[in-house]
């Protein structure tokens, strides 16, 4: 069944938006904070001095310095996010000692570092004795959490010698299995002298070739297992009165890692002949994923390993079936979901995010509601099974749709995530949904528009992440303040989406302020000429959107001569005929539009015979 648009529909349901409780329980605050708020700190008594003491440092408040990242780092994972992400700060392999004394060094002198190790214990002691207290209550769920968050601020301190907690042991011992006992691997059937084995507690994880990274990666999918069960962990413990864990799994999660897409399509393709269409793949029946690894980027890793950890790490039986399973969307909305998974790296220590309102996968899904205003209704979307979900007409829009629903019950409140829980484990383990709230199609609509609008307009304490490079803001209430305060930390993106916004010149001419953005859409704002002087100082800009904005040809000759533009959107400005000179000195130009602006039939005519290649991609008068 196609998307449906919902222009008229949908506007008219949501003038109101859904207020949001606020929930002051530890790790799941309110959605979207007030444009003026106080941080909420973890629960450790001196977190709210460390934190202030950090901010003070010369390091901290100097963009520019070797330190300023890992300062900040330290300092957000003090606080506990006010948009509903999620936030962990995980140990990480000893190796990383070194890199962790150069942050330090970098960051302190000498009797500053004394302070700095002196919070870092302080804050170890205060969550592991309110883990005690979470434990004695039998909230087992925060009891679990706290001990994970205090060995990452353990592991940020150079001389500390006692023993990790034993859950975080599989993310310091990660071994290479001995060639001679390996033997040939028992899924691909690749002989021993053929592959690597990485081993650890939790995983094996075969490389056809050598990898460099393969350390690297045995250590993301030990991370992804800790942070998915700390967020599942009604999922992984029906008794959820204890934070005791299992350290290590009975039967390992299996994972194969192919050198390329060539190697990975024909190692697969008698298994699953669609193979070619996909990235990663999760197989229930060999209960393995297979992946490749042709530039680093882990999202397809994570969100294939959340298919596995929901299928393979508990011990109850399993009834869920990738094709007949009703209620399919969230079982692909969650691993898009995790697919958010973003980690900047402190040394001893991983700091890591899973969504946010500028998750990556999340753009397309804002993009097409508020901008394609595209919607599967509920009682279709909600209730079809995986082989409906996966038919390749409309796959794009439906995975949007599953990814900005997920985001979003994870995301409002405390409430909506258990029940989000709730739904995947009775999908999982009974093989059927279970209800969600809002259910009707009119309250949904209007509940996820809420989501989708209101997180971008408030202020929150941002911390940019290198993987995350686009941003889709259409539509939402934000303005020039603050586009220049909320991205202060990050100004280089591959996309940025300000279209149908209040953002005004002041965004783009502030001294000073040097954007760097490859695609950009200022569609219907109040940008004029005066903007476009700085934008064409962009050097990587190769599409640029100014539809229905207030650009002449006086402001037009800025662009003049542009070696980077390829695309071009002037339809609605009051750009002319006397513009043509200057688009015919864009060497690159190959898509323009212009319809609903003054250049006339005939001096586009005129455009498209000495420039030919525009014809294919553009649209005239």
């Amino acid at each position: 069944m196609p998307g449906i648009e919902i222009r008229a529909a949908i506007v008219n349901a949501a003038q109101t938006a859904i207020a949001t409780a606020i929930v002051s329980v530890f790790f799941i605050s309110t959605v979207w904070a007030q444009p003026e708020h106080s941080p909420a700190y973890i629960p450790a008594q001196s977190a709210k001095e460390f934190s202030e003491w950090l901010s003070r440092l010369p390091a901290s408040q100097d963009r520019n310095h070797s330190a300023h990242r890992f300062l900040l780092g330290i300092q957000a994972s003090l606080k506990i996010p006010s948009d509903g992400r999620i936030r962990f700060l995980m140990p990480r392999a000893k190796s990383a000692s070194k890199k962790l004394k150069g942050f330090i060094d970098q960051s302190f002198r000498p009797d500053e570092r004394k302070r700095f190790e002196d919070f870092i214990e302080r804050v170890v002691t205060e969550l592991r004795q309110s883990a005690a207290k979470y434990e004695s209550i039998s909230n087992g769920a925060v009891a679990y959490r706290l001990q994970w968050l205090a060995a990452g601020f353990q592991a940020l301190h150079l001389g500390i010698d006692d023993a990790p907690w034993s859950p975080s042991e599989p993310l310091i011992q990660l071994r290479r299995a001995n060639p001679t006992i390996k033997g040939v691997h028992p899924i691909t059937q690749w002989p021993a002298s053929r592959y690597q084995l990485i081993q650890t507690p939790n995983f094996e994880i075969a490389f056809q070739n050598a990898n460099k990274d393969a350390g690297e990666i045995a250590e993301v999918c030990e991370q992804i297992y800790a942070i998915w069960q700390q967020i599942f962990f009604s999922y992984c413990n029906e008794a959820e009165t204890s934070s005791r864990q299992a350290v290590q799994r009975r039967n390992p999660f299996q994972v194969v890692v192919f050198p390329n897409r060539n190697a990975y399509e024909k190692g697969l393709q008698s298994l699953v002949p669609s193979i070619g269409v996909s990235t990663g793949y999760y197989n229930q029946n060999t209960r393995a994923s297979f992946f490749f690894f042709e530039r680093k980027s882990y999202a397809t890793l994570v969100h294939e390993l959340t298919h596995q950890f929901f299928v393979e790490a508990t011990e109850g039986s399993i009834l869920f079936d990738a094709d007949k399973t009703t209620g399919f969307w969230a079982a692909e909305g969650i691993a898009l979901f995790m697919e958010s998974y973003s980690a900047i790296d402190l040394g001893g220590a991983f700091l890591v995010d899973i969504g946010g309102w500028d998750s990556n996968r999340l753009q397309a899904a804002r993009f097409r509601f508020l901008r394609d205003q595209t919607w599967f209704p509920w009682e279709y979307f909600g209730a079809i099974n995986g082989q409906k979900f996966k038919t390749l007409d409309d796959l794009a829009p439906r995975y949007s749709q599953a990814c900005g629903l997920a985001h979003s019950w994870m995301e409002m409140d405390s409430k909506s995530r258990e029940l989000l829980i709730r739904n995947l484990t009775a999908l999982y383990r009974q093989g059927t949904p279970s209800p969600l709230q809002p259910s009707t199609d009119d309250e949904l609509i209007q509940w996820y528009r809420s989501y989708m609008l209101k997180g971008p307009a408030h202020s929150i304490d941002y911390l940019p992440h290198d993987n995350r490079n686009e941003l889709v803001l259409s539509r939402t209430k934000i303005d020039s303040a603050w586009l220049l305060e909320q991205l202060k930390l990050k100004r280089n993106w591959d996309s940025l989406d300000v279209a149908f916004t209040e953002v005004d010149d002041t965004a783009w001419t502030k001294p000073n302020v040097a954007w760097d953005i490859v695609r950009l859409n200022v569609e219907s704002t109040h940008i004029t000429d005066n903007s476009l002087e700085s934008l064409a100082k962009m050097p990587r800009l190769t599409e640029l959107d100014l539809s229905n904005c207030e650009i002449t040809d006086s402001g037009l000759r800025s662009l003049a001569g542009n070696k980077t533009l390829r695309t071009l959107w002037l339809a609605g400005t009051g750009v002319t005929d006397q513009a043509l000179e200057i688009l015919l000195s864009m060497p690159r130009l190959e898509a323009l539009q212009v319809r609903g602006s003054k250049i006339t039939e005939d001096g586009w005519q005129r455009l498209i015979k000495k420039l030919p290649r525009l014809k294919a991609n553009s649209t005239g008068p």
